[in-house]
């Protein structure tokens, strides 16, 4: 490549935007291209260099644009006759230009790694990553307590939910992996951006509770149902190196089902993948091994996005449920026994401080403290 095409490639890299390399790699004359002539053409059908005028560029760009949607390198000929008959690999159009001679140009899509938005910090989220950065995403890390340390083949670690809803696109391939610490939040920040896979590391009973915190915050049954839970390929899969493999599976089928079709796929989140609700009374979980049993069981079975029971919390009412110790505290709604050095989640009530092992126990205290304490 020349110069001033190598400088236009780097830079186009940098930018993360999608182009076409046309090579000319065949001619017959009377054809001004030559072998080694290059151009680089953009979604937008803009050319720059040289690899044929007349009829042949119309041609090379409306191809280019096809090469772009699917991701796939072509091969064609322009030529007054068909040079390859029945051979696989190579599309022929007939050259109807009056100066004759015969083309075959090389049309090599350059596309931008689709983002792995990574949301959470626990165990799986890391390999979750490691995963995304082995098979060639651009992998970002979302979690207030993420950092590049913990995460060191993330591409981006962000510590504000906010900006990674921002990020989030129709090719984005979104998991929530929080895996207990910072759930409401974590889902609450992906849910309705119509990424191209969103799915949830959790099991049903699990997402069941979130589905509903949700709903009652207004997020519609739609966007819950474009939520894939639980995330990943029912590979029967009970370690979390097992449970991150089966997400990463899943999304390679999805990723290279569109350049094995011919055309861009949508994951469809249809009723496929939605169950029926049934009465649930549950205590807040979230200890990995909950998520590995999950998946270990074979279901075809997914969380719907409709209504939900109601889920029933343990309750205590002495004041044992809020008192603490140095490291400890117990969460006066659910009872779980919460790291006062590493909560997220507190609240100020009698002069104390009082943990909470997630969101919505927290809210569940502040909206009435006395009804949770004596």
């Amino acid at each position: 490549m020349s110069n001033d095409t190598i400088d236009q490639t780097v830079r186009l890299r940098a930018e993360e935007q999608p182009f076409v390399i046309a090579t000319v790699v065949a001619y017959k004359r009377p054809q001004s291209a030559r072998p080694g002539s290059k151009a680089i053409i953009k979604p937008d059908g803009s050319i720059d260099g040289w690899v044929g005028g007349g009829c042949v560029q119309p041609i090379v760009i409306r191809e280019a644009q096809k090469a772009l949607q699917t991701g796939r390198p072509k091969l064609i000929s322009i030529s007054p006759e068909s040079a390859h008959g029945d051979w696989k690999g190579v599309e022929s159009y007939d050259m109807s230009c009056q100066g004759g001679g015969s083309l075959e140009i090389f049309l090599e899509p350059v596309l931008p790694k689709p983002e792995l938005l990574i949301v959470g910090n626990s165990p799986v989220a890391q390999i979750l990553a490691g995963l995304g950065k082995l098979l060639d995403f651009r992998v970002c890390v979302a979690d207030p307590d993420a950092n590049a340390t913990r995460f060191p083949e993330a591409d981006l670690v962000l510590t504000d939910l906010k900006s990674a809803r921002g990020r989030i696109g129709s090719g984005s391939y979104v998991v929530v992996a929080t895996m207990g610490t910072g759930d409401e939040e974590g889902l609450e920040a992906v849910v309705g951006t119509h990424s191209k896979y969103t799915g949830l590391v959790a099991s049903k009973e699990k997402a069941r509770g979130l589905f509903e915190y949700l709903r009652g915050k207004g997020v519609v049954p739609e966007a819950l149902a474009d939520v894939k839970c639980p995330a990943g390929l029912e590979l029967g899969a009970e370690t979390l190196p097992e449970i991150a493999l089966s997400v990463m599976a899943d999304i390679t089928r999805l990723r290279r089902s569109a350049s094995q079709q011919g055309e861009p796929v949508k994951e469809t989140m249809g009723a496929s993948r939605r169950v029926a609700s049934t009465t649930t009374t549950t205590t807040e979980t979230s200890t990995a091994s909950s998520a590995a049993s999950h998946h270990a069981r074979p279901s075809s079975e997914k969380i719907k996005g409709g209504p939900l029971p109601t889920v029933q919390r343990i309750t205590t009412t002495s004041t044992e449920s809020w008192s603490e110790s140095s490291t400890e505290a117990r969460d006066p709604v659910c009872g779980m026994m919460v790291n006062t050095a590493s909560s997220r989640y507190t609240s100020a009530f009698r002069n104390k401080t009082v943990y909470f092992c997630c969101l919505r126990c927290k809210e569940s205290f502040d909206r009435s403290p006395e009804n949770h304490v004596t």
